[in-house]
């Protein structure tokens, strides 16, 4: 039975962020004005988000290789993202330049998800790309958006703080995670340690959703 706790408590978490999404995607469908402008990749990526986490819980369960939606989704997510975040910018160098990533991106993980069947691996490399990337991009924004505003208190009222700032953070927990597997790997407790390290990492996740959930509601 303890031997299956380790596994029931990461069952348990993994649903925890499958509710935070659903209830992120909810809000989203209620809320016209995220549809509209820059906030319309947003919101698809919240309702692309939540579905792809529940079809990937629901084959984990019944022990499907899923490996092939991260191939698909990650690619999409770091666009949708990428697109949102230059749009806080008026410069069409930026813009451009992002696209550009873009587009780099895209082609790299074909190349990876394609080539000798890349799709049925896990995409370390596209987790990777996708992780950096916009934990640098948000990084800047955050600063662009503190610079930007003289009464930082108001901060809070400004939908894009919420949003760019909840990228960030689940940016930066993950390549602090992505390290940890890393380091702490050991044949002999290599199971017990991913739980310890991912139970925790995907209720901070859920707890996350909190800062979309201010966005949308700011928005409302």
């Amino acid at each position: 039975m303890f031997d299956e706790l380790p596994l029931l408590m990461y069952r348990v978490s993994g649903w925890s962020v499958n509710l935070a999404t659903l209830i992120i995607m909810w809000y989203t469908l209620r809320t016209i004005k995220i549809w509209q402008g820059k906030y319309i990749f947003l919101a698809i990526d919240f309702c692309m988000t939540a579905i792809s986490q529940l079809i990937a819980s629901a084959s984990a369960i019944l022990a499907e290789n899923n490996l092939v939606i991260d191939h698909i989704i990650i690619p999409l997510d770091f666009a949708l993202l990428n697109f949102y975040l230059m749009q806080q910018y008026k410069s069409p160098t930026i813009k451009y330049f992002t696209i550009f990533i873009v587009i780099l991106f895209a082609l790299i993980q074909a190349n990876v998800s394609l080539n000798l069947e890349g799709y049925k691996n896990y995409n370390f490399l596209g987790l990777y790309g996708l992780t950096g990337e916009l934990f640098i991009y948000s990084l800047i924004n955050l600063t662009f958006l503190f610079k930007k505003k003289t009464n930082y208190s108001r901060l809070r009222f400004n939908p894009d703080f919420w949003f760019t700032a909840t990228i960030f953070s689940l940016c930066f927990v993950g390549i602090l995670v992505a390290i940890l597997n890393q380091v702490s790997y050991d044949p002999m407790v290599a199971v017990y340690i991913f739980y310890l390290i991912n139970v925790p990492y995907n209720l901070f996740i859920s707890a996350s959703m909190f800062g979309n959930y201010k966005g949308i509601k700011l928005l409302r």
